[in-house]
């Protein structure tokens, strides 16, 4: 068994896609689109996502308000220096302690959608998003090793972006103060992921554990999504 291919995309925010772009995102099939980002932040950066003919866009905040500004960078880049995956671990948690419902109205898209593909963003497409295309992949059965190195893909990718964000977050006082920290917060290092999986595990149970107390699926919806996310090989 394996994935339905071309079925779940991940990337960073939508607001310079090109018109090439959003032509693939049409040709691919893609049905909806979830912004993982909070309203805060979307007016902070003048980062509304366009219309695109054909798709519908769901808003589905995972943080609190103020937690992608204040609380998880405050928790991140003041200790990034000494400790890159720590780090990153610290911020995960939090973000895994508020992103269920978003996390579960995801998934229940899935469950109940099995034929219409769907893209899942954030700002950057690393932390928040990278979290659900990770509890959706160890819901799929796939390895950590690969799981990992998917999730290590997200160096390389954001590269083109850096400059851009740069340019927003040096006007942020605690990324400004903070600036070594903070410009290490764009790799994405293959044993952080390790750490995060383990964490999933002790933490919470798992992905079904997860899943169950913070998204609020059952054994029945995961078990609906796995077939219809997996086709023979």
């Amino acid at each position: 068994m394996h994935i339905k291919p071309l079925h779940v995309f991940r990337s960073g925010e939508l607001t310079r896609i090109t018109d090439v772009g959003r032509s693939k995102l049409q040709e691919l099939g893609v049905t909806t689109v979830f912004d993982l980002r909070s309203d805060s932040e979307i007016a902070e950066f003048h980062s509304e996502t366009p219309d695109i003919p054909g798709i519908r866009f769901v808003r589905a905040p995972a943080l609190t308000e103020n937690a992608w500004k204040i609380d998880i960078p405050e928790l991140r880049v003041r200790i990034f220096p000494n400790g890159a995956s720590q780090a990153d671990l610290n911020g995960y948690d939090r973000i895994l302690q508020m992103a269920g419902p978003s996390y579960g109205l995801i998934f229940s898209h899935l469950r109940d959608h099995p034929s219409e593909p769907c893209l899942v963003h954030c700002t950057v497409g690393r932390d928040r998003t990278g979290l659900f295309v990770v509890l959706f992949y160890m819901l799929m059965g796939v390895s950590d090793s690969d799981i990992a190195h998917d999730y290590s893909l997200s160096t390389a990718g954001l590269a083109p972006f850096l400059p851009v964000l740069e340019a927003r977050f040096r006007s942020i006082p605690v990324f400004r103060d903070n600036w070594e920290g903070f410009s290490k917060m764009f790799s994405a290092k293959a044993e952080t992921m390790a750490a995060v999986l383990s964490m999933l595990r002790e933490k919470f149970g798992g992905v079904e554990g997860y899943l169950k107390t913070h998204a609020g699926l059952t054994d029945e919806d995961m078990k609906t999504i796995r077939a219809n996310m997996l086709v023979s090989s």
